[in-house]
């Protein structure tokens, strides 16, 4: 790792593992290929039979773009259930919501609980504060819509890692 302004906030024991790691400068050019990558996580096949997915279009909000959100639920449980709104991660340039959908059915399904996540829209082509919106746009909807998903609005929390885990606390 090269000499950086924030080089000494790091915890000196953990410095040769971040030296460890290339350094990579990253460019428009490279953006499709790591945009159509698949799934890190192989899925397995009888998650599907234990969850049900639906993919849907909410309004964004005023004056933005519709939003797509994937809406998996536990197959046969009746009733308003927790709820986790996920949002992926990708560094703001990459990821999709569907490719983390090995993670979200046996997590609806084991857990018991809804997941929404969001397709976001991503950096460089859509600027800050696009994507935020969007994850908003899809909590709001997802209370505002809360009896039709069979969700308590009491128990909603968002998570998301990378990206989207600072898009979580925005």
């Amino acid at each position: 790792m090269s000499d950086s302004f924030s080089r000494h906030l790091v915890d000196p024991e953990l410095l040769p593992m971040l030296d460890a790691f290339p350094t990579v400068v990253l460019t428009e050019a490279m953006l499709p290929g790591m945009r159509g990558r698949a799934s890190w996580f192989p899925a397995d096949p009888k998650d599907a039979d234990r969850t049900d997915q639906v993919r849907r279009l909410i309004p964004g909000r005023t004056g933005d773009p519709e939003v797509e959100v994937l809406i998996y639920r536990p197959r046969g449980v009746a009733g308003a259930l927790p709820c986790i709104l996920h949002i992926h991660g990708g560094g703001y340039v990459s990821g999709r919501a569907d490719a983390n959908e090995a993670l979200h059915r046996p997590m609806a399904a084991d857990l018991g609980c809804v997941i929404v996540t969001v397709e976001y829209r991503l950096a460089p082509e859509t600027r800050f504060p696009g994507a935020v919106e969007d994850c908003y746009a899809a909590l709001a909807w997802t209370l505002a819509n809360a009896a039709e998903l069979g969700v308590d609005p009491e128990r909603v929390g968002v998570m998301g890692e990378s990206a989207g885990g600072g898009l979580a606390a925005g």
